[in-house]
C-alpha cells in the first residue's frame, strides 16, 4: 500500500495562484508516495462574502467552481481533489464532536475565536475587528470548526501519512494533539505530521 499525503489549501488565498504555478515544487518536496487535495469549498462563499469580496453568494459560489475547475485542470492528473461539501456525510461525527467541544468549553472556545483572529490577519483588521473579543469573530467560527473536523478525521482513519500547507501549523492543532482538550483524545488514534511547504510568491510576477 502506497504512502498517501494530503495537501489543505483555501481557495481565498493570495497565494493559491503560487500554488498551482510551483506544483511540480510542491510534488518534489512532500515524503510520500501519493499527494491529495483537499478544499473547503462551501465556507470559502461565506469567507469570501465576509470579506466583502466583490460578487454577491451567486456570484462567489461560481468564482469557487471556476478555482476547483482551475485546480483539477492545473494539478498532476493522478492528484484526487475532495471537496468539504462532498465528504459531509462521513465527517458527520468529528464536526458534532468539535460543535459539542465549542459550545460546552469555554477554553476551547477562547482559543477558536484567537485562532481566528491569528489567521486571519491583516484582513480583519481591514475590516475594523481589532481583537478576538469582536461579536464578528463568532460568524467566522464554522469554517474553523469544519477544518478541525477535517483534521479530527485525518488523525482518525488512518488514511493519510503526512499533511502539508502553506501555512505553520495551527497552534490549536498543535494543542489538540497534545491532549490539551481529552473530549478529541479517543479521535487521535494516529499522529499524522504536518509539513509547512515553502514555495516561492512571485508567481503572478
Amino acid at each position: 500500500m502506497q504512502d498517501k499525503g494530503l495537501f489543505i489549501m483555501s481557495l481565498n488565498s493570495k497565494r493559491l495562484f503560487d500554488v498551482l504555478h510551483y506544483k511540480q515544487l510542491i510534488y518534489e518536496n512532500i515524503e510520500t508516495d501519493n499527494l491529495e487535495v483537499y478544499m473547503f469549498d462551501n465556507y470559502e462563499v461565506l469567507n469570501a462574502l465576509f470579506f466583502k469580496i466583490e460578487g454577491g453568494a451567486g456570484e462567489q459560489s461560481e468564482n469557487i467552481s471556476g478555482i476547483i475547475r482551475e485546480v483539477e485542470q492545473n494539478f498532476i492528473d493522478e492528484t484526487k481533489i475532495f471537496q468539504f461539501s462532498k465528504h459531509k456525510k462521513e465527517l458527520s461525527a468529528y464536526l458534532l464532536a468539535v460543535n459539542n467541544e465549542y459550545y460546552s468549553n469555554a477554553v476551547f472556545e477562547r482559543h477558536c475565536k484567537n485562532q481566528i483572529f491569528t489567521n486571519l490577519q491583516p484582513k480583519l483588521k481591514a475590516q475594523g475587528i481589532m481583537n478576538n473579543k469582536s461579536a464578528l469573530i463568532e460568524l467566522l467560527v464554522p469554517f474553523l470548526l469544519a477544518e478541525l473536523a477535517v483534521y479530527l478525521w485525518i488523525y482518525d482513519s488512518g488514511q493519510y501519512v503526512n499533511i502539508y500547507g502553506l501555512e505553520k501549523e495551527m497552534d490549536i492543532l498543535i494543542a489538540i494533539q497534545n491532549g490539551k482538550y481529552p473530549a478529541f483524545s479517543r479521535l487521535l488514534n494516529n499522529k499524522v505530521p504536518y509539513h509547512q511547504i515553502q514555495i516561492p510568491t512571485d508567481a503572478n510576477a
